[in-house]
């Protein structure tokens, strides 16, 4: 289903709904085409992209019930750098470059959305997208990865509590085939060395 499910079985689970028996749990396209066509009575969607869709559409949020996932204790991680630990090992100085340029460039980018959607928008193809619905999911975006008192000095740094989260739901929904081993799964020492830099 693309992998954006693991989430909503969790759910599931969390009530004691059996996706194949309580409800019909099908695969929903990477658009919002079956939920604005009706097709479907609840759709997944991330709040900076699909759900802006369903609102570009005409459909008033005052219409809309959403399950926030965070809410409901069974959100998981996303959007995470990966290296081979082999690399990282011989490479630490050049990952944290491009770790404290990323995150440079994240930082820009809240502090100027519409700079970051000029650049955007300068590679975009034509059709594909509108400046108005990029500007909208930067600033839906920015509140995910700073959200309102957020400090910005951790922006970046893996939070212990939800990475257990994320990986308990995995081997619960055999993404993964044993418990993760939270030591070895990821580290924050690449972070604290960009900060130094």
């Amino acid at each position: 289903m693309g992998g954006n499910e693991f989430e909503i079985l969790a759910l599931f689970d969390k009530y004691k709904l059996d996706p194949n028996a309580d409800l019909a749990f099908i695969k929903q396209g990477f658009t919002m085409d079956q939920f604005l066509a009706g097709e479907l009575d609840a759709a997944s969607a991330m709040t900076y992209n699909e759900y802006q869709v369903v609102l570009e559409q005409g459909i008033p949020e005052s219409e809309l019930s959403v399950i926030d996932m965070n809410a409901e204790g069974v959100s998981m991680l996303e959007d995470n750098l990966f290296a081979n630990k082999d690399w990282l090992a011989i490479n630490k100085e050049t990952a944290a470059k491009f770790v404290r340029a990323s995150l440079k460039g994240w930082k820009e980018a809240i502090d100027n959305p519409e700079a970051a959607v000029d650049i955007v928008m300068k590679t975009a193809e034509e059709g594909s997208t509108s400046r108005d619905h990029q500007l909208k999911m930067m600033e839906e975006v920015a509140k995910l990865v700073a959200p309102e008192g957020f400090d910005l000095g951790r922006m970046g740094f893996i939070d212990d509590a939800m990475f257990k989260q994320t990986a308990d739901i995995a081997l619960q929904f055999g993404v993964i085939t044993k418990p993760a081993d939270l030591t070895q799964a990821y580290t924050n020492e690449i972070m604290e060395m960009a900060q130094k830099q």
